[in-house]
Parts: structure tokens; sequence; C-alpha cells
């Protein structure tokens, strides 16, 4: 079934990324230092990435789930890779592609297991993964429109479940957060007031509840930014790094949450961060990892190293498309 075993893609961490109007899906696997180039298909025909919401799991999958999308029907040029971003639309698809049912890099998603479409039309929402649900939060349905509700997918019979709304939230624009035990932490950086608001979902009891963080931290101020990229990197404690930043706040910077005080550490600003797009990992575990992997951009992947708190960058050489299993070299900058 290819050139390299599929035990590859089991129990690690996954980056990958796509290029709008393209059908090329890129995957590197940080634990083993190998960088992966897949050719996508639907039904035989080329698939086209465009602004489609997507997440990897360590078990070796990447689920597409809602985002916009494009009709080729509807404009012909998008079938020459030739892309225009006012004729996208909100789309309710969901698909599973499995990295280790590839073919000679070759994958045709019409082979995976078929999964239940969304309830509705959604896009940026955000995304958690906790083996073996993945929990959409959020977002915009179709006509732009706002949404608190939420839902869980269940990876195994690939069907849609309801969970509690958000209620509480005024607005949830592009939030990030991570799965950490029974608990969903959702991370709401985009408001006005000096410090995120942080809403903790129990997975066991169905509930949101907001935890209050003004009287721990007076004299912490954290500046607004959307789509940060969040983190765990120890067992009571999670690093937030900005994403896109608003008028007036730090180019990039990032500080510390303790779930169990309750208390933020102190905003460290780091020029060097410059994150460029929102967190895919499923596994955002780096506990027993001295780096953070936070990202993959045109085979170049950006790497934190805990210890140092020091940015550093790993570019991908040609070299690193695997076309054989004796894996691959790069170099960091």
């Amino acid at each position: 079934m290819g050139l390299f075993p599929s035990s590859d893609f089991k129990d690690t961490h996954i980056l990958h990324s796509t290029k709008l109007g393209e059908n090329k899906l890129h995957v590197y696997l940080p634990n083993r230092d190998k960088f992966y180039t897949f050719s996508i298909f639907n039904k035989g025909q080329k698939f086209r990435f465009f602004a489609q919401e997507s997440i990897s799991l360590p078990s070796g999958s990447i689920y597409l789930v809602g985002g916009q999308t494009a009709s080729y029907e509807e404009d012909p040029y998008l079938a020459d890779g030739i892309h225009n971003p006012s004729n996208l639309y909100t789309t309710n698809f969901v698909t599973k592609i499995n990295l280790k049912k590839q073919n000679n890099f070759h994958i045709d998603i019409t082979k995976m297991k078929p999964c239940q479409s969304l309830p509705e039309p959604r896009t940026s929402h955000l995304m958690i993964y906790q083996e073996p649900y993945i929990f959409i939060i959020g977002g915009y349905l179709e006509g732009n429109i706002p949404t608190k509700t939420c839902l869980k997918f269940h990876t195994k019979n690939k069907t849609w479940e309801s969970i509690s709304d958000i209620t509480f939230a005024q607005q949830l624009i592009e939030p990030c957060g991570i799965a950490i035990k029974s608990f969903l932490y959702v991370f709401d950086t985009a408001g006005k007031a000096n410090l995120p608001r942080i809403h903790r979902y129990s997975i066991e009891l169905n509930l949101w509840i907001e935890i209050l963080i003004q009287q721990k931290n007076k004299l912490i101020s954290i500046p607004p930014s959307l789509s940060c990229s969040i983190y765990q990197t120890k067992e009571d404690e999670i690093i937030i790094f900005s994403g896109k930043n608003l008028p007036g706040s730090p180019k990039s910077y990032y500080y510390t949450y303790n779930i169990t005080s309750e208390e933020l550490g102190d905003i460290i600003v780091d020029d060097n961060l410059e994150q460029w797009k929102k967190e895919k990992q499923g596994n955002q575990n780096y506990i027993s990892s001295q780096v953070i992997y936070a990202g993959l951009k045109d085979r170049k992947v950006k790497m934190f190293r805990k210890l140092e708190q020091k940015w550093m960058e790993l570019e991908l050489t040609p070299e690193n498309v695997i076309v054989s299993d004796f894996g691959c070299c790069s170099r960091k900058k």
C-alpha cells in the first residue's frame, strides 16, 4: 500500500498544511522527523482544499469538518486551480483522510469510511480532540450567523451529538482550546478586557462554567489576539501563544496558565513568534517533549524550546520528501 510502514502515523504528533485551490496535503511528523506530501482525490478527481476546517489525530488521520469550500460546477476556473475567494460557501461536509490508507502517496477520500455530515453548515469553529470525540465549539453558521451551539463527533461510529451550548460567552471569535483529562478549556482571547475569558467544559457532566480569574490576576494584562495556539507543557500548566494580534497589541507574545491555581504567568513579548494560522493539532500534549512544534508552512516548522524559551525554525529540505522508508533529513536555523 505504500513505501513506508503505517506505524509511522500511530501515536504521534501530526502537523499538516494545505494551500488554497490545491489537492496536496503536506504532513510532518516531528517525533520521527519525516515529511510527506500526499495527493488527495474524490471519486478519482482532484480534491481541492480551500478553507475547510481540519484537525489531525494522533491515530494517523486528518478530519475535514465544515469550513468553506467551492463548487467546481459553479465556477469552472476552480477546476484548473484558479481560485476566487468570493465564490466560497459554508459547508457541512465531513470526511476522514486516513494517512495509513495511502497508495503511492495518493488518497481517495471516497474509499474512507463515510462520516455523517454536520447537522448544518458551519465555519470558523474551534475543534478540540479528546478520544474518541472531536468537539466543535461555536463558529458561524450559513449566512455568517454566529452560534454558541456545540457538538461532538464520535470518531468510531462517525456520528454527531449535541452538547450544552456555551451560552454565557457574548460571542466567541476565533478562540483557542485544549483538552486536559476530562475537561475542555476554551480561551476567549479577542475581548476588549485586559484578561482572556476562560470557559471550562466537563465532558462527564456536559456542563460549561466560566473560570473567574480576575481576582487572582489583578496585576496581569493580556492584549487581545485571534487564533492563539495552546499547548500543555506540564501536568497542570498550559502555554498560550498569540495569533493574529489586534491594533495596539505587541507583534507577538506568550504566557502561561496554571489550571490548578488559576493563575496566569507574566506576558513575554517575543517578536520571533510570528504565528501564521490556527492550530490544527489534535494532540497538544507536550509534557514529555523539550520542544513544542507550533505549525507547518511552506516546508518550514516553528519550534519552541521550553527550557531556553527560544524559538527556532526547522527548514525541511527537498530530501525531506519521503520516497522510501529511510527517514529524512533537515536543518535548523
